[in-house]
């Protein structure tokens, strides 16, 4: 088998299911990397088992932010295997001492039992109680299951968890991995929660301990959007009964991920480095608090510096949290994609060190998600975009096209996160790229007279022109001057 120049990794090509089995468990905690985030939930949920009796939570971050891999390295940290439980804690000891209790605040001596969940669109207290039955190796016939209501399958949860005394176990962690769809048939069948408002008493109530953490893409209450205001308000108190974590990785930590889940061979690496040094100099000093990320950003080549800080928002957004994932984008053979990028660029004998650029993603985005997009939150600045671009590509060259598609993806994705096309660095951007000055700071001038684009001067940043042809700024400016000499009122009355 051929070995490519640049690869990715196996481990990102497909989303992690917790419930799989494995024989080995070093490689999933080798590959773990355990950044602030998963830090201060772990810490979070242990400190509060230690000194409060909370005991259900919701994990809730975008889809393929690390949700469930964070699920699999808390239950090697508990696991009733010894030599798993050491080893994880060995990886958690590289946290910088920030979590040097953690055992100590679970009273973890023997382990505990972990039951592993992965819910679907079916009947979520049948199928839960299916999965703690067989955890505790209790016989059950599938068809009476099958037949209860939600009453029975609590009861019998509850029976369950309350004969933990019989195992030589510390408690029982029950993980409820893509808890979203659970929620969701119960929106589609009119159903309210008072099944997951029980199994979090069921939790906190319990003789023994017991930890319930389930996973989530979005709130309880976005799960009931097509019911009314007052339905909505008794899903959204029912989460009170959760604990809340957020778990939205910083750019900082994307960029982590991303530089771990790509694979290059030194040569390569070394040349793409050398050849792009000026590109991500420019990037790292044209955004705040990005200078410290340059080693990170060369572990992301051949990913443009630029791409790979709008690959961590983007996964983010409403739109792409059921759909697609920062590895989704990466590992994909959609239309236009990295992978893509990767086979016509990369072969083993002639890697061309050229770079995925931000309007190769905006290409990449338009093709496969611009139907996503346009009827999701992101839609009004997303079709503005779409029309600028439109509109540079009928008036303007290939690099008035380009420039544009910078300042939309910074105008759509990058602005929450403090990345705008300041003019300055528009320029020295396509400088590294070997463009002409002159030619690009033209270029700039004409889409802004195009009103293609629009300098806003509260951000010193371009943006894409949102709003009518009319420019009001310029009237201002033009009224004021009219108006700076004094005005003859027996004219204007």
């Amino acid at each position: 088998m051929t070995i490519q120049p640049i690869a990715i990794k196996q481990r990102y090509k497909s989303s992690v299911r917790i419930d799989s089995h494995q024989n080995d468990f070093k490689p999933s905690i080798d590959d773990f990397i355990l950044h602030g985030t998963a830090v201060n939930v772990l810490d979070t949920i242990s400190q509060d088992f230690a000194g409060s009796e909370q005991r259900a939570y919701t994990l809730t971050g975008p889809y393929g932010s690390g949700k469930s891999t964070v699920a699999l390295f808390l239950s090697s940290l508990l696991s009733t295997n010894k030599k798993e439980r050491i080893y994880a804690t060995k990886k958690l000891s590289k946290a910088k001492g920030v979590l040097d209790d953690f055992s100590t605040r679970f009273n973890n001596k023997h382990g505990w039992k972990v039951i592993k969940h992965v819910c679907g669109l079916e009947a979520p207290a049948n199928a839960i109680l299916i999965s703690v039955l067989s955890a505790f190796n209790i016989a059950y016939d599938l068809e009476i299951i099958k037949s209860f209501d939600d009453e029975q399958c609590l009861n019998e949860i509850k029976a369950a968890l309350s004969a933990t005394h019989k195992t030589k176990s510390d408690g029982t962690l029950l993980l409820l991995d893509e808890m979203g769809k659970a929620l969701d048939f119960q929106s589609r069948g009119n159903k309210d929660l008072h099944l997951f408002q029980s199994l979090a008493d069921i939790a906190q109530q319990a003789k023994r301990p017991v930890v319930l953490i389930g996973f989530l893409h979005q709130s309880f209450s976005d799960y009931a959007k097509n019911k009314d205001v007052k339905a909505q308000n008794e899903w959204a108190k029912v989460q009170g009964r959760y604990r809340d974590l957020s778990f939205n990785p910083s750019i900082e930590e994307s960029l982590v991920l991303v530089g771990d889940s790509i694979t290059r061979n030194d040569n390569v690496a070394k040349q793409l480095e050398s050849k792009h040094k000026k590109l991500i100099d420019s990037v790292i000093h044209s955004f705040r608090n990005q200078s410290r990320n340059e080693a990170i950003l060369n572990t992301t080549l051949p990913l443009d510096p630029l791409v790979s800080l709008l690959l961590g928002p983007i996964s983010r957004r409403r739109f792409s949290q059921n759909e697609r994932s920062l590895f989704g984008f990466l590992a994909s053979h959609e239309k236009l994609g990295f992978r893509e990028f990767l086979a016509n660029n990369y072969t083993n004998n002639h890697p061309t060190l050229e770079l995925y650029q931000p309007e190769q993603l905006w290409d990449y985005l338009h093709h496969n998600l611009h139907h996503l997009i346009a009827t999701s939150s992101d839609s009004k600045a997303w079709l503005e975009a779409c029309d600028a671009i439109y509109r540079a590509s009928q008036k303007g060259s290939d690099l008035h096209v380009s420039i544009t598609k910078v300042i939309a993806l910074l105008t759509v994705f990058g602005f929450q996160h403090h990345l705008h096309a300041n003019k300055e660095f528009i320029t020295n951007y396509f400088l590294t790229r070997n463009i002409n000055r002159n030619d690009i700071e033209h270029a700039i001038a004409e889409l802004e007279a195009w009103t293609v684009v629009i300098y806003r001067q509260k951000h010193d940043a371009l943006f894409v022109f949102q709003g009518s042809d009319i420019d009001i700024q310029s009237l201002i400016l033009d009224r004021i001057e009219s108006i700076s000499h004094g005005i003859d009122w027996t004219s204007a009355c």
